[in-house]
């Protein structure tokens, strides 16, 4: 490639990124309302029983309800029997992250999982299938989420009982 040819590809390549800063920066008006915030207790409980700071369990609600709509809560209790809310977890087959996501299965690699919006994600995407795959039972689901046997169904109530210590009145 010629100077003056990188020159004019890096120069379309400005005006590219140019033009989306402006397009994202416009008011849209959609018929979304703003992201609501968190309920104050399902984070105030989390940043207690975990140990972690307020505003990163919001952030990670907030992409549990994105990703997981039906059930947020079931994810996030994934998230603490998987990791204990520890994103840089790294399981001893190679899982990663907060879901504990395994890269050579869900095609994902081990940096990308290490983002909690990728690990979310995808975690929420591997629990969707299993949800399909068990015809809706969310305690089969999540069993299938973390394997086979009597090891998964003794994990898919430490998930479920998790779950119900989070969305409970009195923690």
């Amino acid at each position: 490639m010629t100077a003056r040819a990188a020159s004019v590809t890096k120069s379309n390549h400005a005006k590219r990124r140019a033009f989306l800063a402006v397009l994202a920066a416009l008011p849209f008006s959609t018929a979304q309302t703003a992201p609501s915030r968190p309920d104050p207790e399902i984070v105030g409980r989390i940043a207690r029983r975990y140990r972690v700071e307020p505003s990163a369990v919001e952030r990670v609600i907030a992409l549990a309800e994105k990703h997981f709509p039906t059930d947020p809560v079931l994810l996030l209790a994934i998230v603490g029997v998987e990791s204990s809310w520890r994103p840089w977890a790294v399981g001893t087959v190679g899982e990663v992250g907060l879901c504990q996501v395994r890269p050579d299965l869900h095609g994902a690699s081990a940096t990308e999982l290490s983002d909690p919006a990728v690990n979310l994600r995808v975690a929420a995407q591997v629990l969707r299938r299993c949800l399909k795959r068990s015809q809706g039972d969310v305690a089969g689901a999540v069993a299938r989420y973390n394997g086979r046997g009597e090891a998964a169904e003794i994990y898919s109530a430490r998930v479920l009982g998790e779950r119900e210590r989070l969305v409970a009145s009195d923690v």
